[in-house]
């Protein structure tokens, strides 16, 4: 869309004396400035709506690269505020294949970076979930979930001062995803954008909706919600909810245990067949199979797990295998994960699900765009058909998979076939 704006800015000119190299570099250059320009309108007028403010928003460096032949990389990195510690990296990719379709946004789970989707199976980077989407002629814009810049230790020591972190809530994530929305949308025509998520992220893309129902064009939800109607869940997200601000009320506003969950990854991907040296699994575990315990063997008492059968895969941590995913990908996933976790979004989704917390879900009847959900029987379950119930005016499609535990389906070993394809297939 951005070029065919070039294109019309150009139009003026006489093309019948340029080389088709520097007509390529007038477009690319022409591009750029009115990124540029949009950029910087977006950093002027910023959404604020229902309480979430994004003027504060400044991106304050960019970084363009062609990682793949047809694939434009732009990583821009933006501050909230005064405070280097409250920034985000958004990564904005285009392909040389042009389309109508509107501005895709995904943002990452919670605890990971854009990079999230841009994971390759093979090293390739065109073998990833977001350069696809974008060379099939989608506007990308990947948003990170907010990341600690802090290495293990250095919050508890105070070497580095992490108390923003108390306040990085659904509200801060919808206030980035509103500033990423700006910009998405700032292209020639103003098409509404598509924003979604997977865990994390599709729950901030759903409060995102609920704050500006008229902002989007579509939804996509990837196991993730903030929402129940079942008084069980309900019962069991409203108890976690209320450890969560006993913890904040005791002045503690992230979690480290989140290393330890890195560890087992690092574990398994440098010695898988070596014993784990983590004393809570029975003696002669391996480190794979460490890992799978705790990926794939439900934990009614894991606050993390949102449903009693919750699990993030389907496995057999005994024979170390996976039904539905490969455990290289898999593996793979643990050198993305932050060092710390924010209390608050953990707050705020528990209390949400709970039912304590509506201002996440009050207005999901006023969106009347398309939806696209990805519901997985052993994940968020009903919790995602919930969901979908509560989007009233909305073209909801919900593609239910009753076998996959919440993260099967991006991880699968056919991940193109299950997750990429009914996703591209609706986009367009």
């Amino acid at each position: 869309m951005v070029a065919r704006c070039a294109a019309r800015l150009k139009g003026a000119q006489s093309v019948a004396s340029r080389s088709f190299y520097s007509e390529r570099v007038w477009e690319r250059n022409m591009r750029n400035m009115i990124r540029l320009v949009g950029l910087v309108m977006g950093v002027t007028s910023s959404a604020s709506a229902a309480g979430y403010d994004s003027s504060k928003h400044k991106i304050i460096d960019q970084a363009v690269s062609a990682p793949a032949p047809g694939i434009e990389r732009t990583v821009l990195t933006v501050q909230e505020g005064k405070n280097a510690f409250n920034r985000f990296d958004v990564v904005h990719l285009r392909g040389d294949v042009e389309s109508d379709s509107p501005p895709v946004i995904l943002l990452a789970p919670f605890g990971f970076p854009a990079e999230f989707w841009e994971q390759s199976d093979d090293g390739s980077y065109l073998d990833a979930f977001a350069p696809q989407i974008a060379l099939a002629g989608h506007d990308v814009w990947l948003v990170d979930s907010r990341l600690a810049a802090a290495a293990p230790g250095e919050c508890e020591s105070g070497a580095v001062d992490c108390s923003p972190m108390k306040n990085w809530g659904i509200e801060t994530a919808v206030g980035d995803a509103l500033f990423v929305t700006h910009l998405a949308g700032s292209g020639c025509h103003g098409e509404k954008p598509v924003i979604g998520g997977l865990s994390g992220g599709s729950a901030a893309a759903l409060a995102a909706v609920n704050a500006r129902p008229n902002r989007f064009s579509g939804l996509f939800l990837w196991e993730g919600t903030l929402l129940s109607d079942d008084p069980d869940i309900s019962a069991r997200n409203a108890a976690f909810c209320q450890d969560d601000e006993s913890a904040l009320d005791a002045g503690t506003f992230y979690d480290g245990s989140v290393q330890i969950f890195k560890l087992l990854f690092s574990l398994a991907a440098t010695d898988p067949e070596g014993l784990s040296p983590i004393p809570v699994f029975p003696p002669g575990t391996t480190n794979l199979q460490a890992l799978l315990f705790a990926l794939s063997f439900p934990d009614p008492t894991n606050p993390l797990n949102f449903t009693e059968s919750f699990v993030r895969f389907v496995g057999d941590p005994f024979a170390a295998t996976l039904v539905h995913s490969d455990i290289g990908r898999v593996v793979g996933l643990g050198a993305l994960a932050g060092n710390y976790a924010p209390i608050a979004f953990i707050r705020d989704s528990h209390c949400s699900m709970g039912g304590v917390e509506t201002r996440f879900t009050d207005r999901l009847d006023r969106f009347r765009g398309k939806v696209l959900i990805f519901a997985e029987g052993l994940g968020f379950d009903t919790m995602m058909l919930d969901t979908g119930a509560r989007l009233t005016r909305a073209d909801v499609t919900i593609n239910y998979q009753p076998t996959f535990g919440e993260s099967d389906r991006f991880f699968n070993t056919d991940w193109e076939t299950v997750g990429l394809d009914p996703l591209l297939a609706w986009l367009n």
